[in-house]
């Protein structure tokens, strides 16, 4: 009988729903991370992208100081000019963090320049084309022009789910 009495005798550890239990408690607990991790990582790309974007105007202005136009303004020039981020460089390309493509080209006169940014979510759209709108000639949407006063009612109704292309223009 004392064999079978030490197999009564309540046995210490975990019970296979107290394992479940902390499991789903892990998981829960990483996905919110996961969560927060992605949301201030986006954040993160849009700040990033709207300090490249100034820089670069201000730097294909400095480049062409002194010169009444902007002919010959290409991807290219700006790269070789270093106008560009290192980071938004790609071999010859110019690129979003979210892969697309930035093209900078001067205007039909020459007097002003554009920085397009193509393929863009929604959400990064209308972020980036609220993004100081009184900096810029113009800013347009999926060739919408945005007003400076309207920004965000034009940028919400004209940024599609995706493939959004935002040009900015400067002098």
């Amino acid at each position: 009988m004392k064999k079978y009495a030490a197999f009564n005798k309540s046995k210490s550890g975990f019970t296979l729903v107290e394992v479940l239990l902390v499991f789903i408690i892990v998981l829960v607990g990483g996905a919110f991370v996961y969560g927060m991790y992605n949301h201030l990582s986006g954040s993160s790309k849009v700040s990033q992208t709207q300090q490249s974007i100034t820089a670069m105007s201000a730097s294909i202005h400095g480049l062409y100081n002194g010169s009444s136009s902007y002919a010959g303004l290409s991807n290219n020039t700006a790269i070789v000019g270093g106008a560009v981020p290192q980071h938004l460089v790609k071999g010859s390309s110019i690129v979003t963090p979210w892969g697309g493509a930035i093209t900078v080209a001067p205007s039909t006169n020459n007097t002003t320049f554009s920085i397009s940014l193509a393929d863009l979510g929604q959400k990064d759209c209308v972020a980036m084309a609220t993004y100081e709108p009184e900096s810029w000639v113009s800013v347009s949407v999926n060739g919408t022009g945005i007003s400076k006063d309207t920004a965000v009612s034009g940028a919400t109704t004209n940024c599609l789910a995706s493939g959004n292309t935002v040009a900015f223009v400067a002098r």
